[in-house]
């Protein structure tokens, strides 16, 4: 029997039509050429050490930089706008509040100085206040006005006629009833109507 040393460098050089016509009397010994040694894929991962590059960290980083330089600006917007919004409703509803009091309870029986919380039990009342005149003709002019600083462009969207306190000082004519502790002067923005009760 023949012995015959075929060196290729992978098993699928070997011809098959070859090892059929041979494979009877010819033995062969296949000699496999690795160009790479056999732990060499190994080698590179023990070599490598664990965690993130400083180029990887770096990349993250810069991401994170980026989306926080996005959502911030909308965020802070969103929240100014709310918080404009809820002092509006504010006024509004305790504007709207002592109007239907008249209305329902008649001008015989309007509330007194330091009645606040019947016209909102939740009012706060250290940042919100009411007052009015009453006329003979059963007319009244109502001041509400608060403390709390807010973007003035969007209290002014929700609430018309809010006025800006720095821009004209409100003043309260003689005999004017409070109905909060809150003062005058602390006032930041105001907001004034009359009506008739019939």
């Amino acid at each position: 029997m023949i012995r015959q040393t075929f060196v290729a460098a992978n098993r699928r050089q070997i011809d098959s039509q070859f090892l059929s016509d041979f494979g009877t009397c010819l033995q062969l010994t296949i000699v496999t050429i690795d160009h790479k040694p056999p732990n060499y894929r190994r080698g590179i991962m023990k070599n490598r050490k664990r965690g993130f590059s400083l180029v990887e960290l770096l990349i993250v980083l810069a991401v994170i930089a980026a989306l926080i330089a996005t959502i911030t600006p909308v965020a802070l917007n969103a929240i100014r706008k709310a918080q404009a919004t809820k002092v509006a409703q504010n006024i509004k509803t305790l504007a709207s509040s002592f109007e239907n009091y008249l209305y329902v309870e008649g001008n015989d029986k309007v509330p007194t100085a330091g009645q606040l919380k019947k016209l909102g039990r939740d009012i706060d009342q250290d940042a919100y206040n009411l007052a009015y005149t009453e006329s003979t003709s059963d007319g009244f002019t109502v001041y509400v006005w608060t403390n709390d600083d807010v973007h003035y462009e969007t209290l002014q969207s929700a609430v018309s006629d809010i006025i800006r306190d720095s821009d004209t000082d409100l003043a309260l004519p003689s005999g004017a009833v409070e109905l909060g502790t809150l003062p005058v002067a602390s006032a930041t923005y105001y907001y004034t109507f009359t009506f008739v009760v019939y």
